[in-house]
């Protein structure tokens, strides 16, 4: 697999800009969870 992302580099950015956005929406999640588990525990309803 490094031999051939070696030898094409733009699978290699497709690769890292997919894994970005997954990152990224996971986040985004998390991020929600958090919140609302926060809000939850302080009275708050959503």
């Amino acid at each position: 697999m490094y031999e051939y992302m070696e030898a094409n580099p733009e699978a290699l950015a497709q690769v890292v800009d997919n894994a970005s956005q997954r990152h990224d929406q996971r986040q985004q999640l998390a991020n929600r969870k958090r919140a609302e588990a926060m809000m939850s525990k302080f009275g708050r309803d959503i």
